[in-house]
């Protein structure tokens, strides 16, 4: 597998646009190439969907979060005037985050470029980039086709054209392992230090494609006739109308519309999942904990004098073990019902 790693050093290296800038190249679909940033590593050459793969992310608990923010601003009670009181009542207040189900139906790529972090999104600080030509992948599954935005609502089988773009730090940590090792000999390997979008770039010129800036609506340059960006932007505009392929945003799909749905009512589930193991496991009069429950169903604002209650004989580092208990418990639940690779 030696032979198929490069490395790049990107950390001195000046941050650019687009890798050619002015051009009259008329693009092919075999110009096109899908980039994702993940933090999964595509175990079998398998893209999956992050509600095929169990995928989990953090956030407040609805009924507690004010219960503690109480405590929290009496702890440190200069957070208002004081930055580094902020920072602590913020990073401390990430300790009790809960752990719910993504339930997103689709995965997103790029086309020919990074695309930084949204509002709809934070894409920074993943371990793995993967590269795809995207001419393997006209078909159903493929929902809608934006230069910031390509997305599928199934599995994604990697073709043997697939490479993978690994930070340093995180690929010293997987190299020790057998398994690891094994699943990286489907890709040809990129290994980088420093700036990821600009190892991005270097990728992409290895692998014989031009680079783009991507921001959350297209590319930097797209509209500016007579640049590359614009050139290449048209070709996917009108490759997408040519195949009936939607330019439609996911944000306003119905695909969106319906895993919010799914995703709000799941969270909702698991918010009194995480609520009922804080009473089940804690020493805190039965006679609350019955109010309690009975209230579990009716306007949370009935529940908000309560918790202030709960939180305050529980105490924070009791109800902090009992949340990473919880989290832990859920995510166990989750891999041992579908195998999540993460090394």
């Amino acid at each position: 597998m030696g032979e198929k790693i490069k490395f790049i050093d990107a950390s001195n290296m000046e941050i650019k646009g687009d890798s050619i800038e002015y051009s009259d190249k008329e693009y092919t679909i075999d110009d096109c190439i899908l980039v994702r940033t993940t933090d999964i590593f595509p175990s079998d050459g398998i893209i999956q969907t992050p509600v095929n793969g169990n995928a989990y992310e953090f956030g407040d608990s609805t009924f507690l979060k004010e219960a503690i923010l109480t405590r929290l601003r009496q702890k440190y009670p200069n957070y208002y005037l004081n930055d580094e009181d902020a920072l602590k009542l913020s990073n401390e207040l990430r300790e009790f985050n809960v752990c719910f189900e993504t339930c997103r139906s689709t995965i997103h790529f790029a086309l020919n470029g990074l695309v930084g972090s949204t509002a709809y999104g934070n894409f920074e600080g993943k371990p793995f980039v993967i590269f795809e030509p995207l001419k393997y992948h006209l078909d159903e599954s493929l929902k809608s086709l934006r230069v910031e935005d390509v997305y599928f609502d199934s599995d994604m089988k990697l073709s043997d054209e697939s490479s993978i773009l690994i930070s340093e730090e995180y690929f010293k940590l997987i190299s020790t392992s057998v398994q690891a090792l094994e699943q990286l000999k489907n890709f040809k390997i990129y290994v980088y230090k420093g700036n990821q979008q600009i190892a991005v770039s270097e990728v992409l010129k290895d692998l014989g494609y031009d680079s783009f800036l991507v921001t959350s609506n297209g590319y930097a340059n797209g509209l500016n006739d007579g640049m590359a960006a614009s050139n290449m932007w048209r070709f996917v505009n009108s490759f997408a109308k040519e195949n009936n392929i939607s330019l439609d945003r996911h944000f306003y799909s119905s695909i969106n519309y319906e895993d919010s749905i799914r995703r709000q009512e799941k969270g909702v589930e698991i918010d009194k999942l995480h609520l009922k193991y804080v009473l089940e496991n804690s020493d805190v009069p039965n006679e609350l904990k019955d109010k309690i429950i009975q209230l579990l169903d009716a306007d949370i604002s009935f529940l908000d004098p309560l918790m202030q209650v709960l939180v305050g004989k529980i105490g924070l580092d009791k109800l902090k073990e009992l949340t990473i208990e919880f989290n832990q418990m859920y995510i166990n639940n989750l891999n041992s019902s579908k195998k999540v690779n993460r090394f």
